[in-house]
């Protein structure tokens, strides 16, 4: 799980779409490189691919590791606002128009499904303060919206 989580964003560029295909590349070089058996890449690949589209699932790797990526929803209040112009600045070339709607729908889709986190420790850990941050940063960003 380490192993992909490191690399799930190896490869990142914000205009594009198929950057966990791109790091899935990158992972599997280095595992070649390395000479790790082939389902342990499998594994890898799996996993990089789930945070693709942050879903739910019943494998506890996938929930572990989708946990991971979003563990930082719940955050201190400050480092999630420090989070949230960070990923304005990452998608500047988005106009408001476009990002506002849909930065507000994915964090109403993280709402939405009840629980946040799938796992015991990070429900424990983070729901609550996801919940918050997620609600603050919806009424900012529907702010934004009418300004």
């Amino acid at each position: 799980i380490l192993f992909a989580f490191f690399l799930h964003d190896a490869v990142y560029d914000p205009t594009r779409k198929d950057n966990e295909e791109r790091s899935t590349e990158l992972a599997w070089a280095m595992i070649e490189q390395a000479e790790l058996p082939v389902p342990f890449g499998e594994l890898v690949e799996h996993l990089i691919m789930a945070t693709k589209r942050h879903g739910t699932s019943a494998d506890i790797d996938v929930q572990i590791m989708i946990d991971m990526d979003l563990c930082i929803l719940g955050a201190d209040a400050a480092v999630f606002d420090v989070y949230e112009r960070q990923i304005r600045r990452e998608y500047k070339h988005v106009p408001d128009d476009i990002f506002i709607p849909n930065r507000i729908r994915f964090l109403e889709r993280m709402l939405e499904r009840g629980a946040i986190f799938s796992t015991d420790h990070f429900r424990n850990q983070c729901q609550a303060a996801a919940e918050e941050n997620i609600k603050r940063s919806i009424r900012h960003l529907r702010m934004l919206r009418h300004v």
